[in-house]
């Protein structure tokens, strides 16, 4: 998901839910539910992380949680503040053709026990730089020989991309997941987003 905060501030919030079928979608319905109305609330994505989990963990939901990341980008300056909640950590795919990881700032899945803490970090996105978010249906996508996707083919692939619009790389890496698969069954769900950034009045 996303959402313009104010015209300064875009938030990109990203996630998996455990489960399948209907419970699980219905779950992720609220969790999206309580997000889009948490950060319209607070300007700190750790502090809504910490509501969101105090929320879902009072459900009652047996064995219902969610792996989230969400960032906080100031368009004018392209500093982001993130917050993650046991999911992928995304990369950043730089204008120069470097592939970057985020500071790790640790965080516990979203919604199985109560009263946890989550940490706020820090990264700068510049001119033409991409983020490159994505669910573990990406990493752990497996071919008919059982080998997986894995990180280090993710980020060879991603660098192989340097320069592609946000849309074509999300084309791109579901086109080689998919390849790679070779008609095996899919396993859990897939789901990419990038980011580009343009930089200020861009």
């Amino acid at each position: 998901d996303f959402l313009l905060l104010d015209e300064d501030h875009l938030c990109i919030i990203i996630g998996d839910v455990s489960g399948k079928g209907i419970p699980a979608a219905l779950f992720m319905a609220v969790t999206r539910s309580f997000l889009r109305a948490f950060f319209h609330e607070e300007s700190d994505p750790a502090t809504v992380f910490r509501r969101l989990n105090d929320e879902l963990a009072g459900q009652g939901e047996a064995n219902m949680f969610v792996t989230l990341f969400a960032a906080i980008v100031h368009l004018p300056s392209g500093q982001v503040r993130f917050t993650n909640g046991g999911h992928n950590p995304p990369y950043v795919l730089r204008a120069g053709g470097t592939l970057d990881t985020l500071p790790k700032v640790g965080g516990i899945i979203v919604g199985a026990i109560p009263n946890m803490a989550y940490l706020t970090g820090t990264f700068l996105l510049c001119s033409g730089d991409t983020l490159v978010l994505f669910t573990d249906g990406v990493t752990e996508a497996q071919n008919v020989a059982g080998d997986f996707f894995g990180e280090d083919r993710t980020e060879e692939q991603l660098l192989r991309l340097k320069g592609a619009s946000a849309e074509h790389l999300v084309k791109a890496m579901r086109d080689l997941v998919g390849a790679f698969a070779e008609g095996a069954e899919q396993s859990d769900d897939i789901t990419l987003m990038a980011f580009r950034y343009l930089g200020r009045g861009k």
